[in-house]
């Protein structure tokens, strides 16, 4: 399969008992953790259905790999997509496609410990998270996945600005980072 964005996407599958053989690390440009501010991600899957299947990757919550897990997300053979972190809690679940690409985006307003998830642009859930930092994206195929990466993209503002952050209303706030509810929008015709 290649990615919706051309012929750049990448292929993990396993068939080792351990997964991998080989963590794929992708630092989100500085040498701490991201432990204020707002951070997004986003980037498109695609999961085969069978006979091989599946998908996970994580983000790791400390700059030195291997010492926390903020996320972890289970992409499960039978459609179901599965985030939590390495205290084990289940976070959040929902559905995902097999056998088609589709985004995943995650948006975290660090300071407030909230973390919205939405597959194709629609919110699938949201919660907080006991741990509440990131550091760098871990991509790696566990036994038994097949899947591909594409588009992999993330974002990140040190400071939270409350706004109206969707560029068809009439008060969209340029400055803002997180968006706090307050769009409106123009009503055509009579009332």
């Amino acid at each position: 399969a290649s990615g919706n964005g051309g012929s750049q996407a990448i292929h993990l599958s396993s068939l080792s008992s351990s997964g991998g053989p080989q963590d794929i690390i992708c630092p989100f440009g500085t040498s701490t953790s991201y432990n204020t501010g707002v951070f997004m991600f986003s980037s498109e899957f695609f999961v085969k259905g069978t006979p091989y299947t599946g998908a996970y990757f994580n983000f790791q919550s400390h700059y030195n790999v291997g010492v926390g897990w903020a996320l972890e997300v289970f992409m499960q053979p039978n459609g179901n997509i599965v985030f939590s972190n390495n205290f084990n809690n289940n976070l959040l679940t929902g559905i995902f496609p097999l056998d088609s690409w589709f985004e995943i985006k995650i948006a975290v307003n660090i300071n407030n410990n909230q973390w919205y998830v939405y597959i194709d642009d629609s919110l699938i859930g949201s919660f907080s998270n006991g741990i509440n930092q990131l550091a760098s994206l871990d991509l790696f195929p566990l036994n038994g996945n097949s899947f591909w990466v594409d588009n992999v993209c993330y974002s990140y503002d040190h400071i939270s600005i409350y706004g109206c952050t969707d560029l068809t209303a009439t008060n969209y706030n340029t400055n803002a980072t997180w968006n706090d509810g307050s769009c409106t929008y123009c009503e055509y015709g009579c009332t």
